[in-house]
């Protein structure tokens, strides 16, 4: 798993529009790409990072071979909240494996 932790402007309507900058990974074949949301990973009274170190456990451990519906499921249950305090978008790309 790697984090990665550079990050554009916030999209929001009532910020102003800023440039926006690019960046490029290679990913192997069987690779996921997971972008999420803060609502995913943030809760009131708890470490956002620990959340974060979380999630990336979970999908390291997850086998590639997992169909990535049921890997996205349990990512869910990991750090997911029954009712999120936060709007919450979960986002993933996986690259085919041959």
């Amino acid at each position: 798993v790697e984090r990665l932790t550079r990050h554009d402007v916030l999209l929001h309507p009532a910020l102003p529009c800023a440039p926006r900058t690019y960046d490029t990974r290679q990913m192997a074949p069987g690779s996921t790409l997971l972008l999420y949301t803060d609502g995913l990973v943030e809760q009131r009274g708890h470490d956002i990072d620990e959340h974060i170190d979380r999630l990336g456990r979970q999908l390291a451990a997850t086998p590639p071979e997992t169909p990535l519906e049921s890997a996205l499921h349990a990512l869910l249950e990991t750090v997911g909240t029954a009712e999120p305090e936060d709007d919450t978008v979960l986002l993933a790309v996986r690259v085919p494996a041959p």
